[in-house]
């Protein structure tokens, strides 16, 4: 945002306090009066206004603008001619941060090439806003309130949606020649002369918060909002799969109808926007609606919807509850529910399944709502994203279609996914395969599915017995989670069906150790594992506004030590396509483990963990070899990479061979934008 800030060995880290702020202030206020531009009792009253409590000259410029005596061009063309203050030095005069806090964050801009503004956010030393506002006073633009500026949708002639959205511009006023704009980012000086000399005007800027910018930019141009009421038309709700495809009563009674409308809204922007999970979070005073978008919580554009959310927040928690089939009258315990909605599209009906869970807070009643739509859902397992040396050797092992296939990984890293994607893979006339899950989140033609119930008695080992009967010859169970399951599990893979199944585990050798814990045999384990992928989802950078920007040298050391590979690095600036977080769609990466006949002698024998985990590295693709090219390829950070990985497969990048070698084009070009 605001130009990197670095610190001048010349110039004083902080500001003195009390009077000594007072005489630093007076050097700026000297030259106001010899150029003319304020009176000697002019700027007596504005030091009366700072006294003590605002110490700093970083003000004075403000103050005179707050009283009416210089106006904010004349500021801003005084301090170009002078030299405007630090932005440290703001947010010291305004008491924001202490020195030693402008002390740290000095240090740390130097590891992590930030600018200093974002710095100090992202260490919660001040808000975006008290940051926004300190900009504007280095800045000498007005800091104004987009929520509560009154927006003048003719002058979206005046600015196309496209090029606003993709500059974070909006037009908000317009005097003789003169045009008025608010500005993400007024630190965009192409921007703002482009616009310029495309319109032919004078161009002042103002600024505000990133949120309060959003909403403004929805107002002005409503496209996601239009978009997304114009979809909730179309939806329809259906009762909970289990009870048939039987569409549920309109609501009856003006709250509950609004609250109808406002869920068909949220419904349709998370479809939009490809969401996972729907957030309402009641906090104090307000419902904080945020949507679960490439596995992280985004707010989005929602306009005078979140006002509704807030003013209806009752009645919304009243249809979630008779959507899902729920108690409406028990608001005190937690509360489960799904349901199903049913859109148009292309002259046929999408059906897309949603699981509700509705909980009592301290401020009052929250939600989520994950979101089943199968149109996310891969086809073939080609479309996952692993490298090409990944993806053949999981091929070929499940060919064999005999033995036990372990996915591995946290909650949300795509296990389930990649079940799917696998089974519809291998799926074909001749063969038959059986499914138990907990809940069934897709439902496929091709295998036969049955849902988990501990309440009547079905489990994941009471359906694995009676699927023996059954004949198939490809079992999947939702996962494992006690030793009669995973016991069972390896006893049916011993017979000559290929079983599929999940385990939560950090990476793929650790399996053995929790199978262990189980007290599944070793020598079960031995005979029947066919292999493990441990894997992660990791976020592609958005190809709207991809560029090049080198990483962080702190990064660089920790994933490569001294020696980086030698390529162009890239990162996602931030648009309206990606919502401003410079990452659209996720990719999976993954480690695949097929053990070694040494490997499954050392399981057998009973060898320590250690001794296992150092026999596999000869027969583990490990995780940096699968995401090295999309890496190297700009699809990817390594910031991502830090925040997604564990911290044994940041280490494994040090040992990476040929890492100064031409990238293996197989590696590069298998992941799509």
């Amino acid at each position: 945002m605001e130009e990197t800030v670095r610190r001048d060995a010349s110039a004083p880290a902080t500001a003195p306090a009390g009077g000594g702020s007072v005489a630093r202030a007076l050097p700026l206020g000297e030259r106001l009066v010899q150029e003319g531009l304020i009176t000697r009792e002019q700027l007596a009253a504005a030091l009366l206004t700072l006294g003590d409590e605002h110490p700093g000259h970083p003000l004075l410029g403000q103050t005179l603008v707050e009283q009416k005596v210089l106006t904010h061009p004349q500021l801003a063309q005084f301090l170009e001619r002078h030299g405007r203050p630090r932005l440290g030095e703001v947010l010291l005069a305004t008491r924001a941060i202490t020195p030693e806090q402008l002390a740290f964050a000095l240090e740390q801009q130097e590891r992590s090439e930030l600018r200093l503004g974002d710095l100090f956010v992202k260490l919660n030393f001040v808000t975006e806003k008290e940051m926004k506002q300190a900009l504007c006073a280095q800045l000498s633009i007005p800091f104004v309130d987009l929520d509560n500026l009154v927006i003048d949708r003719t002058l979206a002639e005046v600015v196309d949606a496209e090029y606003a959205r993709a500059r974070g511009i909006i037009p908000v006023a317009t005097i003789g020649n003169a045009l008025t704009i608010a500005m993400d980012d007024p630190t965009d000086q192409g921007a703002i002369e482009g616009l310029a000399t495309t319109t032919g005007r004078t161009v002042q800027v103002v600024t505000s918060t990133r949120a309060a910018f959003r909403r403004a930019l929805e107002r002005m141009y409503g496209q996601d909002l239009a978009a997304s009421v114009a979809a909730a038309e179309r939806i329809e709700f259906l009762a909970a799969a289990e009870a048939g495809d039987v569409l549920v009563s309109p609501p009856s009674g003006e709250g509950i109808q609004r609250a109808d409308e406002m869920v068909r809204q949220l419904i349709a922007l998370a479809l939009r926007w490809r969401a996972s999970d729907i957030h309402l979070e009641t906090v104090e005073n307000r419902v904080r609606t945020r949507f679960r978008i490439d596995g992280v919580l985004q707010e989005l554009n929602l306009g005078a919807l979140e006002e509704g959310i807030d003013r209806h927040q009752r009645e919304i928690m009243s249809r979630l509850r008779i959507l899902g089939g729920m108690n409406i009258a028990d608001r005190r315990r937690p509360q489960d529910g799904s349901f199903r909605v049913r859109l148009p599209e292309e002259g046929e009906f999408i059906k897309v399944n949603f699981r509700a869970s509705i909980i009592p807070g301290y401020f009052g009643e929250s939600a989520v709502l994950r979101v089943l739509d199968p149109r996310n859902m891969p086809r073939w397992v080609q479309q996952l994203g692993f490298s090409k040396p990944l993806l053949d050797r999981l091929l070929e092992l499940l060919g064999r279609m005999s033995g036990l296939f372990l996915i591995t990984g946290p909650t949300g890293c795509g296990k389930s996914t990649t079940l799917y994607t696998l089974l519809r893979t291998i799926a074909r006339p001749e063969i038959r395969i059986l499914t138990a899950e907990d809940p069934i989140e897709y439902v496929f033609e091709h295998f036969s599915q049955f849902e988990v119930d501990e309440k009547v008695g079905t489990t994941y080992a009471s359906y694995l017995r009676a699927f023996l009967h059954h004949d198939p010859e490809v079992i999947m169970l939702g996962e494992i989670l006690d030793q009669v399951a995973a016991e069972m599990a390896f006893r049916a893979a011993q017979t000559g069906h290929l079983l599929l199944t999940t385990l939560h585990t950090s990476d793929a050798v650790s399996s053995i150790a929790r199978l262990v814990d189980l007290q599944v045999p070793r020598n079960l384990v031995a005979s029947s594992l066919l292999g493990v992928l441990s894997q992660r989802l990791v976020r592609v950078i958005c190809s709207q506004c991809r560029e090049e920007a080198l990483p962080p040298a702190a990064l660089l050391e920790e994933f490569f030590g001294d020696g980086p590979p030698p390529v162009a690095w890239y990162r996602g600036r931030g648009c309206p396509r990606c919502n401003f977080t410079g990452y659209k769609g996720r990719i999976a990466v993954g480690e695949l483990w097929a053990p070694s006949s040494t490997d499954l002698e050392l399981i057998t024998s009973g060898a320590t963990m250690e001794e296992v985990r150092a026999s596999a590295r000869t027969s583990t693709l490990a995780m940096p070899e699968d995401v090295y090219g999309a890496l190297v390829a700009g699809r990817t950070t390594l910031d991502e990479l830090k925040r997604v990985l564990p911290p044994h497969a940041i280490a494994d990048f040090r040992r990476l061979p040929e890492r100064d070698a031409p990238v293996n084009p197989d590696l590069v070009a298998r992941r799509p934008l």
